[in-house]
């Protein structure tokens, strides 16, 4: 008896051999992109939550420290999340912001980028000044960096911080319409795949729980004719 899992990837793996279903295996390719992708995002918000909580409290110790550190990767995630090798398992981002956020969001990857990943100088091409990092990690006779340069580490993304928060809060909507999308146009596949015998004994194989799944997945009201009818 094979155990039972929510996850298709067993199934797509059995299937993958017949041509048949090579529609359905690119479906829930690009459904488990989109899910990949607003995974990252929903991680770079709670990221976000965290280093305005930590700078509200005004500590310069804590501020400098964490604060950095959830800033920096907050950028490096956004930026894992928003561009890819293989956009077409994934929401095309720039494709669906509109100009103004798409100026923000070319100017986050490019902080990731020139300043982040790769430090390019004292400046990023955007104009992004790292001066004060700088001196903090120069401190060099082992006396307390001063309370402003901490909290000026603590807040040198304020900018950057409330662009991804609008970025992120204006994605939302648009990366749960689209992967509901992903997932109805999957599923319509899958029903018709199951019209296979070959196929539905591969599914029962898998031991992915169709109707398990469909209870637990949020939204699945108007197809639930994807259910195998009884015989």
């Amino acid at each position: 008896m094979a155990k039972t899992t929510y996850n298709l990837s067993k199934f797509c793996e059995l299937i993958s051999h017949d041509p048949n279903t090579k529609k359905f295996v690119g479906l829930h390719k690009k459904w488990l992109g989109a899910l990949s992708q607003r995974q990252d995002l929903m991680t770079v918000g709670t990221y976000i939550d965290e280093v305005l909580r930590i700078d509200a409290a005004r500590n310069a110790d804590t501020a400098g420290l964490f604060g950095g550190s959830l800033a920096m990767s907050a950028l490096v995630m956004y930026s894992r999340a928003t561009t890819s090798a293989s956009p077409r398992s994934r929401i095309v981002v720039k494709d669906v912001l509109p100009d103004q956020l798409l100026t923000k969001h070319k100017h986050l990857i490019d902080v990731r980028n020139e300043v982040m990943a790769h430090f390019n100088g004292m400046t990023s091409a955007g104009g992004f000044e790292w001066v004060e990092e700088i001196g903090y990690l120069r401190e060099e006779d082992g006396s307390e960096p001063a309370a402003g340069i901490a909290f000026k580490r603590a807040n040198y993304l304020a900018q950057e911080i409330n662009d991804l928060r609008e970025i992120l809060n204006f994605l939302g909507p648009v990366f749960y319409t689209d992967i509901q999308k992903r997932k109805a146009a999957m599923l319509a596949e899958l029903q018709q795949l199951r019209n296979d015998e070959e196929i539905e004994q591969m599914l029962q194989d898998s031991g992915f729980d169709l109707d398990a799944w469909l209870e637990r997945e949020p939204n699945t009201g108007g197809i639930d004719f994807v259910r195998k009818r009884s015989s």
